[in-house]
Parts: structure tokens; sequence; C-alpha cells
């Protein structure tokens, strides 16, 4: 058998393609790709999940299509995301620097963006499950954290000014009551050592 046959033989002998497996080519997932920092990832869906970017853009990206399928683009960059709401079905997204955005999921619409929520970026978004997702927080770099209720146009319930002080004077006031109880000794061992003074003088 000559080496060209051998060659064809190769090639016509290779085992084909599963219809299963799907080949994504770069120039595809390049085109949709974010162009910043990815900031922060949520799964929306049992086959979808959203990430917000820096780059002032949402994308939605489906399991079955493998590949993104919608965009949001927005004229802020876009920090980190939470889901809230009693259906949870709003998605809160910290957006510039004090700002946040309220995406509807069920009709994938902006429902509002609330300018100057805190004075400093929004760093964390939590949603308040105990009170069945009625209510979400925001708390930003200045340790300022306010509650809001979780609907389409949320309102602001109430603001604790710099919570991180709280914390760590509340710390520092632990720490001197722990201190002050280590160097007073027990009342019960003060009564044993006058007790035992008091036997000696009699001695």
């Amino acid at each position: 058998m000559s080496e060209g046959s051998s060659a064809t033989d190769r090639d016509t002998k290779q085992t084909p393609i599963s219809d299963k497996v799907i080949v994504m080519e770069k120039e595809f997932k390049n085109r949709k790709a974010h162009q910043g920092k990815i900031t922060c990832l949520r799964k929306i869906s049992d086959t979808e999940f959203m990430t917000s970017s820096d780059d002032q853009s949402f994308k939605v990206w489906d399991k079955d299509l493998q590949g993104c399928s919608y965009t949001y683009e927005t004229h802020e960059p876009l920090y980190n995301m939470r889901i809230t709401g009693e259906k949870k079905d709003l998605l809160i997204s910290s957006l510039g620097e004090g700002n946040f955005l309220v995406l509807g999921l069920t009709m994938r619409n902006q429902n509002d963006i609330i300018q100057d929520a805190h004075d400093t970026r929004i760093v964390q978004i939590v949603t308040l499950d105990k009170l069945k997702n009625k209510y979400f927080a925001t708390r930003c770099t200045d340790g300022d954290l306010s509650i809001w209720s979780a609907n389409p146009h949320p309102d602001r319930v109430f603001t604790i000014d710099n919570i991180d002080a709280d914390e760590n004077q509340s710390n520092v006031q632990d720490t001197i009551r722990e201190s002050a109880v280590e160097e007073e000794p027990p009342k019960n061992q003060e009564i044993q050592e006058e007790q035992q003074e008091d036997a000696k003088e009699e001695e």
C-alpha cells in the first residue's frame, strides 16, 4: 500500500463529530463577550445566568444556546447584583458611584434607576430572606447601610450611618470590659484572703 493511499484511508476512517457537540467559533465568543472586567454573576433561571461588567453592560447567557442571548447597555459601570422581591423577580445592581438600577426579570425590562442612593459606590447588596424578600439592603464604601422596599420602584425605609464605625466602637468597648473583668479579682477570692489574714492575726 502506498503512502498516499494510507493517508487517504486515515482521513476517511476518522470518527465523525457527534450531532450533540456544539463547536463555538472564536469570532462568535469574542463578539459576544464583555469588553471589560466581569464584576458579578447571578443565576436567573434554570437555563440562564447574568453577568455584569465595568464595560457598562449586562449579558444574559443561555445554557441551551451556549452563548449570549441578550445584552443590556447602561450609561455607567456595573459592580454587583442581587435578586430580590417576594417572587424573586427583581434584580438590583449597583450603578456607577452611589446609584443602583432595578431590572424586572419577568419582562426583562428596566424598572427604575435610583440616583444618589449613597454618597459613594455601593459594594454590597443583600436581600432579606427572613422578611420574605420584601426588603433589601445596600451598603457603600463609607459604611452607610440603607434598607429599601423590594418593588419595581424601591423606597428607602431607613439608613444607618457608618455601620462599620459602630461595629469597631462596639468591639473596642467589649475589649475594655473584658480587660476590666480580668484585672478585677473575684469577690469570693477577696473574702477568702481577708479571712486568712484575720486567722493569722488571731494566732
